[in-house]
């Protein structure tokens, strides 16, 4: 008796996880499979940039727990160009290819926000509307009508964890990464 009810709960539960078999691939909201342009509103600057051939020395908490939010102390910018340009990505509904060792940049007034993929033998596609996400996180640091930045993260399609930062306008993400 006992055995047949062990083996009737393994069975209905079988069943239930096979019944939660995963939506048609039309249904799932995909990467693309290639890369397209992405309007910019009127003002914003976009750049891309490489990896530095040289790493900074980082600690373990840095390179295995990147998804926590830092504030920079230092070097301000001005707060109402860091809204300007995280309001500029809300309207976006696009992926952007991001290859390894690889970056993008945009940039408003005084400020500049970086994307960039640390990992070195993998790609990922960023779901742009979520940068603006990283900036807001970010945006916690800006308390005055100046800002010093900071860094967050997102995660890109593969599951990559992929580093948002801002900085003033004038120094490069490749020098700050």
């Amino acid at each position: 008796m006992q055995t047949s009810t062990l083996l009737t709960l393994f069975l209905t539960s079988l069943t239930s996880i096979a019944s939660a078999a995963p939506a048609p691939a039309a249904a799932s909201a995909a990467a693309p499979t290639s890369t397209t342009a992405i309007p910019r509103p009127t003002g914003v600057i976009t750049e891309s940039f490489d990896a530095p051939t040289q790493s900074k020395k980082r600690s373990s908490d840095d390179l295995f727990k990147r998804t926590d939010t830092r504030c920079y102390d230092s070097d301000t910018f001005n707060t109402n160009d860091y809204w300007a340009l995280e309001n500029s990505f809300w309207s976006h509904t696009d992926w952007l290819y991001l290859a390894a060792t690889k970056g993008q940049s945009w940039s408003i007034g005084s400020v500049r926000v970086c994307a960039g993929n640390k990992y070195v033998f993998e790609n990922t596609h960023i779901y742009v509307r979520n940068i603006g996400d990283a900036m807001a996180v970010v945006g916690g640091c800006c308390v005055a009508s100046t800002c010093a930045g900071g860094i967050s993260s997102i995660r890109g399609d593969s599951g990559l964890l992929v580093d948002v930062w801002t900085i003033p306008q004038w120094k490069t993400c490749h020098d700050t990464w």
